[in-house]
């Protein structure tokens, strides 16, 4: 009986470490589009910087991104609309129901920041 509990307990543990994607580079794809960010915001929209349409995705950066720096040296202020135009590796979730009240279709992990400046001129969240 003690054995099938270890034998559980593995399989169980191998599920979760392929369930939950990978720090390590094993499934992370570069994102590159606007990130809009205000109170209780964190939109990402992929492609081209300022566009107006498209799908929108609930952006999560991990602590050890770089993410929440390059936003701070970009001129990143607190609860006010802004912009910014950003690249880094994550990973894109399931659909499901995300972010501030589950408004978001999907959600995207930013595990490691390329490049993020402001962008102005994306002042406008897409509607």
């Amino acid at each position: 009986m003690p054995e099938f509990r270890w034998v559980a307990l593995a399989a169980v543990s191998a599920a979760l470490l392929a369930a939950c994607g990978s720090e390590d580079g094993g499934r992370l794809d570069t994102f590159e589009g606007t990130y809009y960010t205000a109170f209780e915001t964190s939109n990402f929209v992929p492609g081209e910087l300022c566009r107006p349409a498209g799908p929108t995705y609930w952006l999560i950066p991990e602590p050890d991104s770089g993410f929440q720096e390059a936003l701070q040296a970009a001129g990143w202020q607190p609860v006010a609309p802004q912009a910014f135009y950003v690249r880094f590796e994550g990973e894109l979730s399931e659909p499901g129901r995300y972010g501030h009240l589950g408004a978001y279709e999907r959600e995207v992990r930013a595990f490691k920041t390329l490049e993020v400046r402001a962008a102005p001129e994306c002042i406008q969240p897409p509607r």
